[in-house]
C-alpha cells in the first residue's frame, strides 16, 4: 500500500511540517545573550564615573554591579559582617540572573519571544543596578 494514499497514517509518518517550531536553544547561546544583556550597563556606569572623576577607589565600582542587592543585605551591616560577604552575595545574585534563562525550559512554542523577554528583564535588572550605583557614588561626592 502506498503511504501517500494511507488516510490512517499517524503524524510521525506524514510529510507535513509541524505547526510550531520547537527547536532547542543551546545553553551557550543563552548564556552569551545573557552576558550581552547584563554587562553593558555596569560598564557604561563605570566609564561615566571614571570620566566624571567620581571613583575615589577602584573598589567603588562594585556599586555598579550590586547596589540594589546591597540594600537587601543591609541587615548584615548591623551584625558587623565582613566586606567580602557583600561581594559573595552580589556575585551569587549576578550568577542567578545570568543563568535564569536556563531555568525557563529548553522547549517552548515561541523561543525567540521568550528569550527576548528574559533578556529584556535581565537588561532592566542590570540598568537599575548600575543606575542606582551611579547615584550612590554621586551621592558620596556631595
Amino acid at each position: 500500500m502506498n503511504e501517500d494514499s494511507n488516510h490512517f497514517a499517524g503524524p510521525l509518518s506524514s510529510a507535513s511540517l509541524p505547526m510550531h517550531d520547537t527547536s532547542i536553544v543551546s545553553p551557550t547561546s543563552v548564556i552569551m545573550g545573557s552576558l550581552l544583556a547584563i554587562l553593558p550597563w555596569p560598564v557604561l556606569g563605570i566609564v561615566a564615573c571614571v570620566e566624571l572623576s567620581l571613583l575615589e577607589k577602584p573598589v567603588d565600582a562594585i556599586f555598579m554591579f550590586g547596589s540594589i542587592t546591597m540594600l537587601f543585605l543591609l541587615p548584615l551591616a548591623f551584625v558587623g559582617a565582613a566586606d567580602w560577604i557583600y561581594g559573595v552575595f552580589i556575585g551569587i545574585a549576578w550568577l542567578m540572573v545570568l543563568l535564569s534563562p536556563l531555568g525557563f525550559g529548553q522547549r517552548c512554542l515561541r523561543p525567540g519571544l521568550q528569550m527576548g523577554l528574559v533578556w529584556g528583564g535581565q537588561s532592566l535588572f542590570s540598568a537599575i543596578q548600575a543606575g542606582f550605583g551611579f547615584l550612590m557614588i554621586l551621592g558620596k561626592q556631595c
